[in-house]
């Protein structure tokens, strides 16, 4: 691991340095090191960097690459963790955590239907990129219409609101029984996914929100393409198998076809990155910018979707509302028209690196994430005694007023 600790300069004038996070040897790259300045010993030693998180290969990568070192306590500078609606009120502003408050308005697969279908009753044709879907704790007998309507071909499929990995998801044709479950719901399943290869897939999109107030979004040009493992097709013999109907890695990954990509570039995987996809498409005559363009629009309209209530989360600590950032994973499918429809959205997008692909994909990200998102050393010692001295100072003129009241 590289252990000297650099700072970047800003390339505006009056900002403040802040911490530069060089690409690991696993992302087969290196970043522009004109504008990073090595930190002394004396100053290194002062920042103490430390990051908290799960011990995830990229995570790892990328934290101790730059210098810093795993803690358990709380003087951490960046946190990679699971959502905690408490967690921002307890930290200075110089430290980051990787989730706003209300994060789940999007998350929750529940949450992101009720915000995007807000908008689309006032815009229907802007926001058509999500198959209709019925609550069952409040849809049940407008889907069990729908579906009695429906032709005899028509599917569905069913997941629960808060679960990921594939757990508990159904696809459901008219002859299935269901049960009424508040914990789930139903979306119109799109049957005429674009094949490659004779195989249903879907794209991961990693999503970057530096902040709400302003609103700012970054899609990162690194992404993942996820493929089943067996041919896909509609016969409702095979409305049961996992490996034709269901991207998610986590399912497939058991399944005997199912083929690791180890060099980054292989096309016999069962998962590609975007670069790969990108000349897969270019080969079948296929516009990769335009079809981009497309998902550019989606990402923009889902996050405006849940803008107010992100905002009515964060402005209860104003103070805070730099502390925080959001890595989406979004999750996209492409139908034969070279529709883009969104799937979900992921507020813990897997970090799990089973192969070099993997690797190199997520260390890429997690860089510049952090170099984006601006993490400025401080002196830590200097700082908490500035901080007991501010304290004092306000206990001393509360008791000087309440004596002066007596």
């Amino acid at each position: 691991f590289c252990k000297k600790v650099f700072q970047l300069e800003s390339v505006y004038e009056g900002r403040p340095k802040t911490i530069f996070f060089q690409y690991p040897p696993c992302c087969k790259k290196t970043r522009d090191m004109t504008r990073a300045i090595p930190v002394d010993e004396k100053t290194e030693k002062a920042f103490d960097l430390r990051y908290k998180s799960g011990r995830f290969f990229c995570v790892v990568q990328t934290f101790e690459y730059a210098g810093f070192k795993l803690t358990t306590t709380n003087n951490w500078n960046v946190m990679w963790g699971k959502p905690k609606q408490d967690r921002v009120k307890d930290m200075n502003k110089y430290q980051k955590t990787n989730h706003f408050p209300g994060c789940w308005q999007l998350g929750r697969k529940d949450n992101l239907w009720r915000n995007i279908s807000r908008l689309k009753r006032q815009n229907p044709s802007d926001f058509d990129y999500v198959p209709n879907t019925y609550l069952l704790s409040s849809d049940f007998e407008r889907f069990s219409q729908a579906r009695d309507n429906s032709e005899n071909k028509a599917l569905w499929i069913m997941k629960p609101c808060a679960s990921a990995c594939g757990r508990g998801i159904q696809v459901l044709n008219k002859k299935t029984k269901v049960k009424k479950n508040v914990n789930y719901l139903i979306s119109e399943y799109i049957s005429n996914p674009h094949l490659i290869n004779g195989r249903k897939y879907d794209l991961r999109l990693y999503v970057l929100v530096s902040s709400f107030d302003p609103l700012r979004i970054y899609l990162h040009k690194e992404g993942l393409v996820r493929f089943c493992t067996a041919a896909y097709t509609t016969n409702t013999k095979t409305l049961k198998e996992r490996f034709v109907h269901l991207t998610n890695w986590s399912v497939n990954k058991t399944s005997s076809n199912f083929v690791k990509n180890e060099d980054g570039e292989s096309e016999d995987a069962s998962k590609w990155s975007l670069g790969t996809y990108k000349k897969k498409l270019e080969q079948l005559g296929i516009n990769y910018d335009e079809l981009m363009g497309k998902i550019h629009d989606i990402i923009i309209k889902t996050i405006i979707s849940a803008e107010p209530y992100m905002l009515n989360s964060i402005n209860r600590t104003p103070e805070h509302r730099n502390n925080c950032y959001e890595l989406y994973g979004f999750d996209v499918l492409i139908d034969s028209n070279l529709k883009p429809w969104l799937m979900e959205v992921n507020v813990c997008p897997s970090l799990n690196s089973s192969s070099e692909l993997d690797k190199q994909v997520k260390t890429t990200v997690m860089c510049d994430i952090m170099n984006l998102i601006g993490i400025q050393g401080y002196d830590k010692k200097k700082y908490e005694e500035e901080l007991k001295k501010k304290i004092r100072v306000l206990k001393d003129r509360k008791s000087t007023r309440l004596n002066s009241s007596h």
